[in-house]
This record gives C-alpha cells, sequence and structure tokens, in this order.
C-alpha cells in the first residue's frame, strides 16, 4: 500500500488562532463603542470650562461617554449629555441637560427656573438648584491670596489693614476695623474666569478682558469664600458679608459672623434688607451653632442658586432661603470682611463664583418642554449654540431648480438647520454654518437634517425673500431617542507637567 499523501487545507493553527483572536477582538472593541463607552473630542468652548474646546490655548478635552447608563435610568437633570444633534442627525453635540419633559423653564438673573402654574392664582417660581456634588464642578476662580496683584483687591474702611505674603491682617484701633474686598477679576460674568493660568492669559489676548462678543457683563452675586481665620484672645467679632441689589428692590445683606462668648464661639450666617449699613426691622433671619475655641478656624461661606450655607471645620453652620418671589438681576454687588476689638488675620482667601447663563434667544420667554424632550444649554452660555439658539429651516426649488419658499410652487423642500446665513468671499468659515451663501456664483448651500449637502440655485436676494415668505422656527428641545449617553471622565490631555484634563465630569 502506498501512503497516503498529506493535504493542507487551512492556514497553520498559530495564523489561525492569531486571526481569531484578532477577530473577537474587533468585535469587541466595536460593540463596547455602539453599546458601552465611547470616546469623543470637544471641538467648541461651549461647555467651558468644564469641557475644553478651546481654540485660542489649543486645548481639546477627549471624554468618555457611558452609552449603556440611560438603557436602565432616564437622564436626569443636570447630566453633560451626549446625543445626535436634531438638525444635523450626524452631528454629535456634548451640552448639560437641564429642562425635563413638563419643565415650564425660565432664564433670570443667571439662574434657571421651573415655573409652577397654579391656575388662577399668580404662578410660583422654583428655583432649579444643582446638586452639590455637581456644583462644585462648576465654580469659577476669581481670587486666590497667593495671586500676583492680590494685595490689590483690598481696600481699608477703618482700622489697620496689610496684606503681605499672602495673608490679610486686620487690627481694631478703636472703632472697628473694616476692609472692602473686590477682586482684580471682577465680580461680573466675564469669559475668561475659571481657567487655568496659562490657557486663561491666552484667551485674555485673544478677546480681551471684558467678555465675548455684544455679551455685556452682569454681577454674579452666587459667591463662594473659603479662608482661614486666626482671631486674637480680644476679638469679640469677625465678619465678612456680600451687600446685592437686584434692580428695582432694596439691598440685601447676606452676612457669616464669629462672635466670642463667656465660653467659646458662636458662629451665625444671616440675611436681611438694609438701607446703608441699617437693617430694615423684620427682615433679618439667622442662623448659628456653638463653637470651641480653636487657634485657627478653616471657614466655608457660599451663596448659591438662593441658598446660603456656612461652613467652620466640617461643622454645618446652617442654611438661610434667598429665593425672591420674581428675580431681577445685580445693580450692585459689594464685598467687605471686618472685626470689632483685637487683631485677625486670613489667610488661604479664596473666591469663586457660580456660572452665569445667558438669555439669548429666550428673553421673556417661559420655555414648556413637551413629553419625552429635553432642553441642553452649555456652560459657556456665552459662546454656546443650544436649545436656546436653534432654528430649522426649510427651503424649496421651483421647477427650475431655484430657491423658493415651502409652498405650493416648490417641487422639492428640505429642512435644516439655520445658524448665519453667511455670506462666502473666500475665507476659512465655520462648518456649523448653513446655509451658506455663495454671491459670486448665486447658489446657496444647505445642509439638510441627515447632513446631506444641496447647491440650490439663488442670490442673496433670493433668499432673504425667502426667509420673509417662510421664517425659520425655534426647534430647541432633544427628543429622547437622539440622547446616545452621559459624558463620564476626561482622560485627555494628561500632561503633567503642561495642560492635565484628567478627571470625573460633573
Amino acid at each position: 500500500m502506498g501512503r497516503k499523501k498529506e493535504t493542507h487545507t487551512g492556514p497553520p493553527r498559530k495564523i489561525r488562532e492569531f486571526v481569531e483572536s484578532a477577530s473577537m477582538a474587533i468585535l469587541v472593541a466595536i460593540g463596547l463603542k455602539v453599546f458601552l463607552v465611547e470616546a469623543f473630542q470637544i471641538p467648541t468652548p461651549s461647555m467651558q470650562p468644564t469641557l475644553m474646546g478651546c481654540k485660542e490655548a489649543q486645548v481639546f478635552d477627549r471624554i468618555l461617554v457611558d452609552k449603556a447608563c440611560y438603557l436602565v435610568r432616564e437622564p436626569k437633570r443636570w447630566d453633560v449629555v451626549v446625543f445626535r444633534y436634531p438638525l444635523k442627525r450626524n452631528q454629535d453635540y456634548v451640552k448639560r441637560l437641564v429642562g425635563m419633559p413638563g419643565d415650564h423653564l425660565r432664564v433670570e438673573a443667571g439662574d434657571l427656573y421651573n415655573i409652577q402654574k397654579n391656575g388662577n392664582k399668580p404662578s410660583t417660581w422654583k428655583i432649579l438648584r444643582k446638586p452639590s456634588g455637581v456644583q462644585a464642578g462648576l465654580w469659577r476662580s476669581l481670587f486666590q491670596a497667593r495671586d500676583e496683584n492680590a494685595k490689590d483687591a483690598f481696600e481699608s474702611r477703618a482700622g489697620e489693614w496689610e496684606f503681605q505674603d499672602a495673608q490679610l491682617r486686620g487690627r481694631d484701633q478703636g472703632s472697628g476695623a473694616r476692609v472692602s474686598f473686590l477682586p482684580p477679576a471682577g465680580l461680573t460674568n466675564a469669559y475668561w474666569h475659571g481657567y487655568p493660568s496659562p490657557i486663561r492669559e491666552k484667551i485674555v489676548a485673544q478677546i480681551g478682558n471684558a467678555g465675548l462678543g455684544n455679551h455685556p457683563p452682569h454681577y454674579v452675586g452666587d459667591l463662594a469664600w473659603s479662608l482661614r481665620l486666626d482671631l486674637s484672645k480680644d476679638t469679640q467679632t469677625f465678619w465678612l458679608q456680600q451687600k446685592q441689589k437686584p434692580r428695582g428692590q432694596r439691598t440685601r445683606r447676606f452676612r457669616f459672623e464669629i462672635k466670642r462668648k463667656a465660653k467659646g464661639l458662636y458662629a451665625q450666617i444671616s440675611r436681611a434688607e438694609v438701607r446703608g449699613n441699617r437693617v430694615i426691622l423684620g427682615t433679618e433671619k439667622t442662623v448659628g451653632i456653638d463653637l470651641p475655641d480653636p487657634s485657627e478656624l478653616e471657614i466655608r461661606f457660599e451663596h448659591r442658586d438662593g441658598l446660603l450655607e456656612a461652613w467652620v471645620g466640617s461643622q454645618k453652620v446652617g442654611s438661610l432661603s434667598t429665593v425672591l418671589p420674581r428675580p431681577n438681576p445685580l445693580e450692585s454687588l459689594f464685598l467687605e470682611m471686618g472685626c470689632k476689638g483685637g487683631e485677625v488675620s486670613i489667610s488661604e482667601l479664596e473666591l469663586k463664583r457660580d456660572l452665569y447663563y445667558t438669555k439669548d434667544g429666550v428673553e421673556g420667554k417661559t420655555i414648556d418642554v413637551p413629553e419625552g424632550h429635553y432642553f441642553m444649554m452649555g456652560d459657556n452660555t456665552q459662546a454656546s449654540e443650544d436649545s436656546r439658539l436653534w432654528r430649522s429651516l426649510t427651503l424649496g426649488i421651483d421647477k427650475d431648480g431655484k430657491i423658493c419658499p415651502p409652498s405650493d410652487r416648490a417641487v422639492k423642500t428640505w429642512t435644516g438647520n439655520m445658524r448665519g446665513g453667511t455670506f462666502y468671499i473666500g475665507n476659512p468659515i465655520d462648518p456649523d454654518e448653513n446655509p451658506i451663501l455663495v454671491t459670486m456664483k448665486n447658489r446657496i448651500v444647505f445642509a439638510d437634517l441627515f447632513g446631506e449637502l444641496h447647491v440650490l440655485k439663488g442670490s442673496p436676494e433670493d433668499f432673504s425673500k425667502t426667509l420673509e415668505a417662510a421664517p425659520p422656527k425655534w426647534a430647541p428641545f432633544v427628543p429622547q431617542e437622539f440622547v446616545v449617553g452621559r459624558a463620564f471622565a476626561r482622560f485627555w490631555p494628561a500632561n503633567p507637567f503642561g495642560v492635565f484634563r484628567l478627571g470625573l465630569i460633573r
């Protein structure tokens, strides 16, 4: 019998195993991307400084998005959400979810309110207060005692005050000691607040100190103080306060005090309406706690979203509501510290402000969020194309292929995002601008809901007439099925010697 000839019907075993393993790895990676976690890059400044897309400093965060979380729970207010842009559905956006189904939302004086309708009775304005974990990530630094020009923040009003080696020292010379506190960064919603120093310098160099574009500055009354306090044995009282006057209303004073008692100390917070330095009778409310008499006190004092709170060390002094029946923007804001008797030493002083929601596109509007939909806003509303500003546009063409309103004359129509209506003259343009008017060729480039580009015949005059006949419509809401996932972490840039942006997103 002859020997049977061996035949090779497939690749060697090791090659086959490698191909199988690689194929499985690719399938797992695709599965993770589709169903669990996906990475995104932030291209714009709309969520700064929470998420950076800063062309001035060339810092563009990379984030991880949990695509499975909304399979087991509904999206929550204040989540940072990735979603498909309803007016260009091949494009993903990242914003903060601020409006829930059924909300009657208002943007006023930098805060968000839900209007509760009471039949024939006046509506109730309920402030939407951010959870403490979310708020911790939104404070923007205005002042730190180690800043180069920190001493310029203080002006003595009474007694003797000295700022040296990042410490502020005050002495009562017989009639109390007072010092006003105005951070060089100001107390308004300047665009560049809250950025790390190298990035801040580049932003200021590009856009200036005042702000961005035509946005007027607004006083921000939501502030967080933190400091270490050393009292001499003969100091009777230390206090810090902020006075703020809403437009058309009385001046309000929010105050933190430490008072010396026969045994130990007493800490309290108070709110009151004042005329000058006098409290208007019947308007003051206080809450406080007894303290031991340590040599040094660590203090936090916060006013945020209609709530006044303070802590001494780990002990909470108390909480007071400061919500007004109807909010108005501030006309003035004044900060002050002082003591009665003895000396005080203040170190590690830091002041932060909350973000300030601007009203572009929603001035005077109550936003009624329909069921199954959400309202989205950027943390940086001075530079955010979000739900406040989204508009849809429908264009048609007639039988000759010329642009026309979507009327009986139109033989075909397309709907897409209306942002700008930019004239193309050969310079680079924002890819989100839509439509683009190519004047030298009498053509209009229009991207529809699915990102497909259409080149339509028409001059700028034809476009203007079409807009007059069929104006853009406000289209602010994101359907629930368009939500992709929740952004939960930044993983890049990660240079320990430069820009370091690793961290969880709140």
